[in-house]
């Protein structure tokens, strides 16, 4: 919407003459222009402006650039309020600081150019998502995380959305501890559920229970009724995934899916020897 605004102050912009209509005659006609006897308007340089045609359009224009411009200011203030919420929100979740700095920038393209581009195609078309996910398969080191962590940095900044990072074996003790500790969030399944988007590393790693088992479905069955996105990160191939979480949950994570098959070396020990 800011974009769209964006250009319609821009075209608009360009459309106004560059004229000075503060004077005793119009720029346009040439018809005299008086000014008001009223002392303080009359310290504000105003006139009563000619009523010609080219006037009345022209000053039309201005106050249209000046309405466009007072709500972009006030949509951008907005934006900056709910993209800061957005951020402290990232920031309490299993992200971590490392992966709060990871970017698209930052990621080792030529690694996997074909799993960079999928992921920033992602990132950039979320504003017109409407449930699709996105999971990263690959063995340890190739980036999956990396990447999903720069998908949900970018729609935190570009588009001001919440996200919920988590490892999955964190959130899982996470959420068992919070049947015993007061301190802890008591509320983490429902942000799950209802975040813009939800980022789930290393599924599959946790062993599977009826716990575990229940808590993936109800997140992710709510996610998948709503049109919720989700990226996953797993080690595991689909059809362990399959085994491990059973058709309902498996069927819904994977509809309206992109699987990215990530290459490449180990990227942690790739820094050790090269």
């Amino acid at each position: 919407m800011m974009e769209d605004m964006e250009a319609q102050i821009s075209t608009l912009t360009d459309s106004i003459e560059e004229v000075n209509i503060h004077q005793n005659y119009c720029p346009f006609c040439g018809a005299e222009q008086t000014r008001p006897k009223i002392e303080i308007l009359v310290r504000q340089n105003v006139y009563n402006y000619c009523s010609c045609d080219a006037m009345r359009e022209h000053r039309d224009k201005l106050n249209n650039l000046d309405f466009l411009k007072q709500k972009y200011d006030e949509l951008s203030q907005s934006f900056e309020l709910r993209k800061k919420k957005a951020r402290a929100r990232l920031e309490n979740t299993g992200i971590g600081k490392r992966f709060l700095e990871a970017t698209f920038d930052s990621f080792d393209k030529d690694s996997d150019r074909n799993a960079y581009e999928r992921a920033l195609e992602y990132a950039q078309s979320f504003g017109e998502n409407e449930g699709e996910n996105i999971i990263f398969i690959g063995d340890v080191g190739t980036g999956k995380t990396h990447l999903a962590a720069a998908i949900a940095n970018y729609i935190v900044d570009k588009f001001a959305c919440s996200v919920e990072f988590w490892n999955y074996s964190e959130v899982l003790a996470e959420m068992r501890a919070a049947f015993w500790d007061e301190t802890k969030d008591k509320n983490l399944e429902s942000k799950m559920c209802n975040a813009d988007l939800l980022v789930i590393d290393d599924l599959g790693k946790e062993k599977v229970s009826v716990f575990s088992t229940e808590v993936l479905y109800r997140v992710i069955n709510y996610r998948y009724k709503e049109k919720l996105p989700i990226v996953t990160t797993t080690n595991a191939d689909l059809d362990f995934l399959y085994e491990s979480m059973g058709e309902a949950v498996f069927s819904r994570l994977v509809c309206i899916c992109q699987a990215v098959k990530m290459q490449g070396i180990n990227y942690r020990l790739k820094k050790l020897y090269y």
